[in-house]
């Protein structure tokens, strides 16, 4: 199985460093804005290259696009892999750590020196990025950002579509609703029940 990236810009570039410590042979990157190539690795072409070949066995599909704020375009780009029946990918890094009772979802990306522990639960088409830690028992939901050295607590439940600031810190058994951003280093003490962006220690909502 070779892999396909889906967005050639700096989390590609991490997923390519994960997949070659892994041994995963790369067959390049869909992007119709990237240069000829991405980290040596040929750009194959846009959409329209996907089209042609989505029902190719031998390719799998990883959405590469980063999330710096909305989590659509990720979302977008992983519902339009499923519609056409492509082969998703999951890419975890050798370095991270998953513990063989956690459940890590298709399309989901978990990056160097993550950690995921006993029966946490991370969705589809999720980045749990450069150690970050996921703790025990905790719900992570589809298209959702864990950033660089986040905290997730034991029992936490986080939303679709959200974003964790790096640094960020969610206390135990905290609920975090859908469409939610944590600015980073913030430090959430309580749920937090309406999209929004939440910032500080402790978080309070953005105006």
């Amino acid at each position: 199985m070779r892999l396909v990236f889906v967005g050639g810009g700096g989390h590609c570039r991490s997923c390519i460093d994960a997949a070659e410590r892994a041994q995963i042979e790369i067959a390049g990157v869909v992007d119709p804005d990237a240069c000829a190539d991405v980290l040596g690795y040929p750009v194959l072409g846009d959409d329209n290259w996907i089209e042609a070949h989505v029902s190719d066995a031998e390719l799998a599909f990883l959405v590469s696009v980063g999330t710096t704020g909305s989590a659509a375009i990720r979302r977008r780009i992983f519902e339009n892999l499923r519609r056409s029946n492509a082969t998703i990918a999951t890419l975890v890094s050798t370095t991270a750590v998953v513990s063989r009772h956690a459940t890590v979802e298709e399309g989901t990306v978990v990056l160097e020196r993550a950690v995921v522990n006993a029966n946490a639960r991370v969705g589809t088409n999720c980045i749990i990025n450069t150690a970050a830690l996921i703790e025990h028992d905790a719900r992570i939901g589809d298209h959702t950002h864990v950033s660089t050295g986040a905290l997730i607590n034991g029992n936490v439940v986080i939303g679709q579509g959200c974003m964790i600031g790096s640094g960020a810190v969610i206390r135990h058994g905290v609920r975090v609703a859908d469409g939610v951003i944590v600015g980073a280093g913030a430090t959430v003490l309580a749920d937090i029940d309406a999209a929004g962006t939440w910032v500080g220690t402790p978080a309070r909502r953005m105006k």
